[in-house]
Parts: structure tokens; C-alpha cells; sequence
């Protein structure tokens, strides 16, 4: 759900919406939000019980906005490393390497609160929506990008663009969620996983069978 809209009577400046978004974001550092009460996130953004529900209907919405902001960090990364970059121009892989390793620094920082996410977004529509919408707009972009390279003539013709452009997305999604909590879970380091990573996009994107 949403943030409810201001009205008279309600700061319009957003401080108060950021303040409550902030606080749980801190929060989730330490704690699940399956553990954590509205009391707690109430105590921590300074703000009372009916300010919080003027603004959010849950603790879930309240994570749902805070991914949102994330996922603009996320896809940032993304358009800036490899959806905007000619792919003539330069080595495929190394700009998917300098990309992934852009999104994972980026997961890293936020790890608590994509892990909530990933883990809780089955069971809670409002996570749910925001979770894929996330997916949905990474897989559009490098969908579309695997669609250009191709009409460019610098990426073979291949499997259907949306169709790979899900598989890679999901599998980096994966990859991304195991190892920031088991860092040593068949990788060498997080390195050595992104640059699996960034070879398999290439392979599957640029290179002939």
C-alpha cells in the first residue's frame, strides 16, 4: 500500500513520512520486521500512533516505501554501467561486471531490508507489489537493451530478449540473496561470484552459440 496522501492540517514537507520510513530502516538493521511492533517504529521516528497511520497503513507498507527508494538506487546502477552504455564501444563483460558489482554494493548496504523483503514479500501484498515491481522494471530494461544490442548488430539473435532478459534478472536476484548471507556458499568470494555472473549475461546475451 501506498503512502496516504496529505492533508490540511498534516506537515507537507515529507519530513515526517521520511523520518518514519528512516527510523524502520534503521531498525531492520538489527531486528526482523516479523519482530518489530509499530510501538517500536513509533519510539524510534519520534512520531505518534495517529501520525503513523495517517501516513502508512502497516509496518509492511512502511517497508514497501523504504524499498522503493532503494530499488531507484538499484536501477540507477543499472542504466548508468550497462543499460546506457554501447556495448560497441567496449567489452560486454566488463561493463556487466562493472554493473552487477555496482547493484551488489548497493544490496549490500541495504542488505536488511532487501533480505525482509525476499523473504516476507510471499505473504504480504504490500512487499509483494514493491518486490515486483522491481523485478518487472530491471527485467524491462534489459530486455529492451538486449533488443537494441541486437538491432545494433553488437548481440547475436538469440532466445527471446524477455524471456532471457527474466532468467538472468531472477538468477542474479538469487544469487545476490544467497550470498549475502552465506558469503562462502560455493564462492571463492562475492567477487568471484559477480564475475560468474557478469560472464554467464555476456555469454548468454553477446556471444554466439
Amino acid at each position: 500500500m501506498t503512502p496516504r496522501r496529505a492533508s490540511r492540517g498534516v506537515q507537507r514537507d515529507g519530513s515526517v513520512e521520511v523520518a518514519i520510513v528512516e527510523a524502520v530502516g534503521r531498525i531492520l538493521a538489527d531486528r526482523s520486521i516479523e519482530d518489530v511492533a509499530v510501538s517500536d517504529i513509533l519510539g524510534e521516528a519520534g512520531v505518534s500512533r495517529a501520525t503513523f497511520y495517517f501516513y502508512f497503513e502497516s509496518k509492511h507498507a512502511v517497508v514497501a516505501a523504504l524499498f522503493e527508494r532503494i530499488l531507484g538506487d538499484v536501477y540507477g546502477e543499472f542504466e548508468r554501467h550497462w543499460l546506457e552504455v554501447d556495448a560497441a564501444a567496449g567489452d560486454a563483460a566488463d561493463s556487466l561486471y562493472t554493473a552487477l558489482s555496482a547493484v551488489y554494493r548497493v544490496f549490500l548496504t541495504h542488505g536488511p531490508v532487501l533480505r525482509t523483503v525476499a523473504r516476507a514479500y510471499p505473504e504480504q501484498p504490500e512487499l509483494a507489489r514493491a518486490f515486483e515491481h522491481m523485478m518487472d522494471r530491471l527485467i524491462a530494461g534489459a530486455s529492451a537493451k538486449i533488443v537494441a544490442d541486437r538491432a545494433a548488430g553488437v548481440a547475436p539473435a538469440g532466445h527471446d530478449a524477455r524471456e532471457l532478459a527474466t532468467t538472468l534478472v531472477w538468477m542474479n536476484e538469487r544469487c545476490f540473496y544467497v550470498n549475502s548471507l552465506q558469503p562462502d556458499r560455493g564462492w571463492a568470494s562475492s567477487d568471484a561470484m559477480i564475475r560468474s555472473l557478469a560472464d554467464i549475461w555476456a555469454s548468454a546475451i553477446y556471444r554466439s552459440a
